[in-house]
This record gives structure tokens, C-alpha cells and sequence, in this order.
């Protein structure tokens, strides 16, 4: 069977943002869910094709995608900021043609199964991991039969899974760079690589969604497995640098090290992966030998600098193992990606203010700073905690999306918000207006729909970079 597989991630940077808008991190890296679809369906004896939303100028453009190709099956893979982007696309599929069935997987469809089952655009829903399940799908319907429309898909063995299809997205874009190569000094080509699945942290801005894609535990592919994959990369690629996607690939300081030093012995490019405050903070050991393995870089979750809004986030670390976590990376010369949030149901404003100190007394340490504001993510227990009090203000894509465009919980002093996002990305009073401009109600209502135009979004990307020299 030929299977079509969409991309709708446009929901931050519009459409035609394909290897552009270099401060938007979506805008360059492939999909490895889609494209370990992909490389599922193909090994399965299945035809394979993507459309990436990211490619086309707009709507119309992918119309013509839809009518240009012909598919019994079409999937979808879906994120709640892109939930209506995804109906959008299903309807249109629909209507271009008749008798195809569309199924849809992904984190929002794990978590809000309801918000697809009723559309008649959507045949199927598939729950959790979906390379088994997909596959099983579509030879159920080469059968004839007639498949349930939502599903649980089963956990694969990922060593026992092909490397993901990276063909089927532009690569090129990824390879050339973007937000991480150019923000923390790594050098292009760039390739990324997950190398497990699964969380053990409890966060509440995250869990326990997450486990409702990947289950309970975490599952982390053999070093061989890795290597085997890497060696293909560098063979097909010549990458200089590497960007490892795992939620937290410290959590098993076992494997951390083994793998650092198997990949030391055989490639010299730096790389890059996520950790936690805690982790960094009580084992510099660790970071000093993974230093000496070529890890170039951390992406941290600080998230606050208060020890009591740390605890309503159940994120398990301290202010203080925040501020010493930055300095044992800036002593061992590991490049900090910083992330941190403002705008929290029930955080005040001198609490916001104290995240915005932090940021500002870590700088000589933490090479790029991201300050969101936020969004309430559907599955998770602060998502949970918002629905049952009252305090969701947008419970749609446009309140789950990390932005400042209106506001997202009920109670917070979004004011105060702007204050300490100017505070701690030290902007100049006209770059702080203009912000509060950009991000003002009235504005958003006229520029969103146009955002979904490429020439247009092209456009506001030309006049954000120019007004932001001044």
C-alpha cells in the first residue's frame, strides 16, 4: 500500500518557515516519529511518502499536494498546538479524496482521544507508539478488514527497529543548521538521533502525558544499536556535529558514560543532549567525562527562581542546584541552553522577578536563554489542575502554544509577566513595547489568520529582524 504521512508543525512558525527563522528550533530538525513510520512502513514492503506543512506557502499549497498524490491510507502526527491544523488537513484530504481512510497518532491523540473520534474526517486513532500498530493497520485494511477506530499502540524493541527515513523530510535543512548550530557554536553538518524513550521524572507541566505515549519506564536503545546508526550518518553525511534528542540522557549515568566513551573512540564531532540541574549539579564527575568525550553543550530545565514554584512543578531540584549547575558547566567549558518559564497558575510577581534575576546572574554562564511563558498542556497534572479550578483561559491550540499571545491562565499578573521577561532578556524599552505590542489581543486577531499566508509571515519575520537591530 502507498501511505501518505503530514507534517503539520506550523503552528509557531507558519508556513514556509522550512530552514528559516533560525530562533525557532522546529523550523530545521525532522520529525523522527514520522519518519520512524516511515522507515516501519518501508521495511514492511510499504510505499511511503510526506507532505511537511513547513515546505508549502499555504493552504492552497497543500490542496495541491493532497490532489497531486493518491493514498488508500493517510497519517497524520499530531501536537495539541497543531490540533486544528491536523483536523484542517484531514478535512481537506477528505474532500480531495473520497475513500481514503485518515488515522491520526502523536502526543495529543495519546491524551485527548475524544477531540478526533467524533470529527468524520478521522477513520482511526492510534494511542502511544505507533510503528507496530500502523503497520498492522495497514495490512489489516490490504485484508479487507475492518480495524477499531482508537488503538493502543504496542512498545517496540528499538533496537529492533530500522533507523528512522530522514529521506523523506528536507534534510538538508537540518544539516545546515538553525536554531541550536548557530545559538551554541556547534558546527554544521549537523544530524540529530534519539537514542531512547520515556521519562522517570514526575514535572508537572509534563507528566504524566508523556507516559501516555511511551508508557511507564524508559527504554533506551543498545550503544551498539547507536554507534551502528551513527556510522551511517557519518558515511551518508559527514556530520561535524551531533544533537541527541532523549528527554534526559543522564538519568542512566551507566550508559551515559558507556556510550561516551565508545563514541570517543570513534568520532570526534562534539554533541549536544538534555539534562537536569539536579543531575549536573551532584555529579561533575560525570559532566567532566562526558566533557572529555567531546559533549559540547546541555540544554537545562531551570524553569524558575523559586524553590516553592520548583515544588509546585514537581520538578525534584532547588534554586540552588540551579545556580551550581551552571557553574560547574561554566568551570568545565560545557556551552548551557537555558530554559525557564514565567506566568505560572498562582506565581507572584516577586516570584517572577526572582526567575528573572536568576537568568540575568547566570548569564556568564548560560550561553542561550529561553524565557516562555505558560501554556498549559493537555495530559499534564498542572494542565489537570487548571481544567478542575477554572483557570484555562484559552483551552485550545492558541492556549497551548508557549507564546505570549493572550493570555493563558486565569489569575496571573501577565503585566508583571512582561516586566520580568524584559528584566531578564535585558530588552530596551522599545524592544520591550515592542513585545507588549506584538503580543497585545487586538494585534493577534488581525495577524494570525494572515500568518498562515507564507508571504505574509515572511514579511513579519523581515520587519522583526529590523526592528530588532535598532
Amino acid at each position: 500500500m502507498n501511505v501518505i504521512l503530514v507534517y503539520p508543525a506550523i503552528a509557531g512558525a507558519g508556513f514556509g518557515c522550512l530552514g528559516r527563522r533560525p530562533w525557532s528550533p522546529e523550523t530545521h530538525l525532522i520529525h523522527h516519529g514520522l519518519a520512524s513510520l516511515g522507515a516501519c512502513l518501508a521495511a514492511a514492503g510499504h510505499a511511503v511518502d510526506l507532505i511537511d506543512l513547513r515546505a508549502l506557502r499555504g493552504w492552497g499549497g497543500f490542496c495541491r499536494a493532497v490532489r497531486s498524490r493518491d493514498s488508500a491510507l493517510w497519517g497524520i502526527s499530531v501536537t495539541s498546538p497543531e490540533r486544528d491544523i491536523a483536523l484542517r488537513c484531514a478535512h481537506i484530504i477528505r474532500q480531495e479524496h473520497l475513500g481514503a481512510r485518515v488515522v491520526v497518532g502523536g502526543a495529543h491523540p495519546s491524551v485527548c482521544p475524544s477531540d478526533f473520534t467524533a470529527d468524520p474526517a478521522i477513520d482511526h486513532v492510534i494511542q502511544g507508539e505507533g510503528e507496530l500498530a500502523l503497520v498492522v493497520l495497514v495490512d489489516a485494511l490490504l485484508r479487507g478488514e475492518s480495524p477499531p477506530q482508537v488503538w493502543r499502540g504496542a512498545a517496540p524493541d528499538l533496537d529492533a527497529l530500522p533507523f528512522v527515513a530522514r529521506e523523506l523530510f528536507d534534510v538538508g535543512a537540518e544539516l545546515r543548521g538553525g536554531f541550536y548550530p548557530t545559538r551554541l557554536g556547534l558546527p554544521t553538518p549537523m544530524v540529530t538521533l534519539i537514542a531512547g524513550r520515556g521519562c522517570r521524572y514526575n514535572c508537572a507541566f509534563c507528566q504524566p502525558a508523556e507516559r501516555a505515549v511511551f508508557g511507564p519506564r524508559v527504554r533506551r536503545r543498545s550503544i551498539d544499536h547507536v554507534l551502528a546508526e551513527l556510522r551511517v550518518l557519518r558515511e551518508r553525511y559527514a556530520f561535524r556535529s551531533l544533537m541527541i534528542h532523549d528527554d534526559c540522557l543522564l538519568e542512566d549515568r551507566a550508559w551515559a558514560l558507556r556510550f561516551a566513551e565508545a563514541y570517543a573512540s570513534e568520532f570526534g564531532q562534539p554533541w549536544f543532549c538534555q539534562a537536569r540541574a539536579d543531575i549536573v549539579a551532584g555529579d561533575e564527575d560525570l559532566i567532566r567525562a562526558l566533557r572529555e568525550a567531546g559533549l559540547a553543550a546541555l540544554s537545562i530545565g531551570f524553569e524558575s527562581g523559586s524553590d516553592r514554584v520548583l515544588r509546585l512543578l514537581h520538578k525534584g531540584t532547588t534554586v540552588a542546584q540551579n545556580r551550581w549547575a551552571a557553574e560547574v558547566c561554566r568551570r568545565l567549558g560545557v556551552r548551557v541552553f537555558g530554559n525557564y518559564m514565567l506566568g505560572l497558575p498562582s506565581e507572584t510577581p516577586a516570584e517572577m522577578m526572582a526567575t528573572a534575576q536568576l537568568v540575568r546572574d547566570m548569564e556568564g554562564a548560560v550561553a542561550l536563554r529561553s524565557v516562555s511563558v505558560y501554556a498549559p498542556s493537555p495530559g499534564s497534572a498542572l494542565y489537570e489542575q487548571c481544567r478542575r479550578d477554572g483557570l484555562l483561559l484559552q483551552d485550545g491550540p492558541a492556549g497551548y502554544r508557549r507564546d505570549r499571545l493572550g493570555g493563558k491562565v486565569a489569575g496571573v499578573d501577565y503585566i508583571a509577566v512582561d516586566r520580568a521577561m524584559a528584566c531578564a532578556l535585558g530588552l530596551s524599552p522599545a524592544r520591550a513595547a515592542l513585545r507588549r505590542w506584538t503580543a497585545h489581543p487586538a494585534v493577534r486577531c488581525v495577524v494570525e489568520p494572515l500568518r498562515a499566508l507564507g508571504s505574509v509571515q515572511a514579511g513579519l519575520d523581515t520587519v522583526r529582524r529590523v526592528v530588532y537591530r535598532l
